[in-house]
């Protein structure tokens, strides 16, 4: 039984190891990972748009979510990379705070992922980061997601809509 338990761990995809995320099935997973407690924190883009999920399977505590246009500004993306160091986060922004999901490198010390919650005027409120390893695929973004306007941030805006002839 162990020697098929360690080759079904070997031909395995990682997905497996991540533990299941907050993703709808029509859904591709952006980020994901666990927090402290069982809890998860999840960003999903779809053909409706993004998610940002927080909670279990069985219970979301949170989501916030922008289909699209409607919300052109509620969600901006930010990535900053050069040797060494490697910054990606995605803030969402309520009426009443600004989350902000997170990963970031700086060598020699260990990836740190996970959320902030910060209050309008900057004042950070909470920070859950991730236990063990998450899963980001933050490309996915990529033209799809408003940039920041923070300095030197390498995102990819989406195109500008084409004038109607």
């Amino acid at each position: 039984m162990k020697k098929l338990m360690c080759i079904a761990m070997l031909i395995a995809p990682p997905l497996v190891w991540a533990g299941p995320s907050l993703c709808q099935p029509l859904e591709a997973l952006v980020f994901s990972c666990s927090t402290k407690g069982g809890k998860r924190v999840a960003v999903c883009i779809g053909d409706t748009g993004l998610s940002y999920r927080f909670g279990t399977r069985q219970k979301t505590e949170l989501e916030l979510a922008d289909p699209g246009s409607a919300h052109a500004d509620a969600f901006r993306h930010y990535h900053y990379f050069r040797a060494g160091v490697d910054r990606t986060w995605l803030t969402m922004q309520t009426p009443a705070a600004v989350y902000e999901v997170f990963t970031e490198y700086e060598a020699p010390s260990p990836p740190t992922a996970g959320v902030r919650v910060f209050d309008k005027s900057g004042r950070q409120l909470a920070k859950r980061s991730c236990v063990g390893q998450a899963e980001a695929h933050w490309y996915r973004l990529e033209g799809k997601v408003m940039c920041s306007d923070e300095a030197v941030n390498s995102c990819v805006p989406p195109a500008p809509p084409k004038p109607r002839q």
